[in-house]
């Protein structure tokens, strides 16, 4: 049996559910509004209704109840805490999140098989616990959340593709190229390079990224444009180049 589970961006972390639930409610907002001026609603003599405004979009919700319990046989649960397995989903729904100077929960992806693929956002999400052991420990978890549906947006993923796949492209053209080529070092490299911070690789490539990028997910991109093709080697004390992200979004 296929469980229903999420998939974080930009960490690609998946989060399963321990059963799935028995029903689903699906909301949708059409995006029509009554029309309004600076003064208020606009109405007119003899309308038996209000003028509407067609905004165009809409809003979608998912909605859905989830249990988990520790209790049950198994499952092959280690922790005695219900808590434990439910503390992921309140972090998906958590304003911490994301790069470029922006913060908001975690991008989230339901899927449950092949019937279903939904990106979102969790807006809401509720837990009632019960079955507590006499020290006070709940065993049993009745989690209620929202998700707001969302396009399927350029996401951090994409842009680390992107960007390495442009690096990497530069990299060969400079190969390519005689050394008294006049066109050696093409522009797109040159204004990265430019405009480096230096530092010593001191800590691992996602420590930095999210130090600099406040996404660990561009570590790909400073692996890159660094020449470092296997993480594994020792590359203590190397100096590294870290590009500012204002100049690699101009490269988008």
């Amino acid at each position: 049996m296929e469980r229903i589970a999420f998939l974080t961006e930009p960490d690609d972390l998946r989060i399963s559910c321990m059963l799935n639930p028995e029903t689903i409610t699906i909301k949708r907002s059409s995006g029509v509004k009554e029309k309004e001026s600076i003064g208020g609603q606009i109405s007119g003599y003899n309308q038996s209704d209000m003028p509407l405004l067609y905004t165009g979009g809409g809003v979608t919700y998912i909605e859905m109840e989830l249990l988990f319990d520790v209790t049950i046989r198994g499952s092959g649960l280690i922790s005695h805490d219900v808590r434990d397995y439910t503390a992921p989903f309140f972090e998906m729904a958590e304003n911490k999140y994301g790069g470029f100077g922006s913060k908001g929960p975690k991008t989230v992806r339901m899927i449950w098989g092949k019937n279903w693929n939904i990106p979102g956002v969790i807006t809401d999400i509720a837990e009632r616990l019960d079955y507590f052991t006499k020290s006070g420990v709940p065993r049993r978890s009745w989690v209620t959340l929202r998700l707001r549906r969302t396009e399927d947006e350029f996401t951090i993923s994409d842009l680390v593709e992107k960007l390495i796949q442009l690096i990497n492209n530069s990299v060969d053209l400079i190969d390519s190229l005689d050394i008294t080529s006049p066109y050696q070092q093409p522009e797109i490299l040159e204004e990265l390079e430019n405009e480096s911070i230096i530092t010593v690789l001191n800590d691992r490539l996602d420590a930095i990224a999210a130090r600099y990028y406040n996404t660990p997910s561009l570590w790909r991109v400073l692996a890159s444009f660094n020449g470092i093709m296997d993480i594994a080697q020792n590359y203590e004390n190397k100096l590294l180049k870290i590009p500012p992200i204002e100049a690699l979004t101009k490269l988008l």
